[in-house]
């Protein structure tokens, strides 16, 4: 998928995807901490890429639906990668998909517990 990620067809999608989600919620904000971005601040993380192909002259398209993509900030993006890279159950789930949504729910859990041990000075 990394010729995909470098096509024009994708800086597409990335970008009617932010433009979708202002419209949708009014700001967009990353999958993990919930801060709030921009397609400047954000990237844009796939839960399967089972809607982007090629047709028959090798060209990209762009097939994905909306919620088959999260923003997150860099950092975060990174840690989705890494835990789906290394945790056994995200490994054991049943398609990469699956694996995803255990992972960001994960992340947001450890993520928020630690924003409230630093909200209640329990660092």
């Amino acid at each position: 998928m990394q010729g995909y990620l470098k096509s024009v067809a994708w800086f597409r999608r990335r970008d009617r995807w932010f433009v979708d989600e202002r419209r949708r919620r009014g700001e967009v904000r990353c999958i993990i901490c919930r801060k709030a971005g921009t397609n400047r601040s954000l990237e844009l993380h796939h839960l399967d890429y089972e809607r982007a192909s090629q047709d028959a002259h090798g060209k990209w398209v762009a097939g994905e639906e909306h919620g088959d993509l999260v923003a997150a900030h860099p950092r975060c993006h990174e840690w989705i990668h890494r835990v789906l890279d290394r945790d056994e159950a995200a490994s054991s789930a049943a398609d990469r998909r699956e694996a995803n949504i255990r992972v960001i729910r994960a992340l947001r859990a450890k993520f928020s517990t630690a924003l409230n041990l630093v909200a209640n000075d329990e660092l």
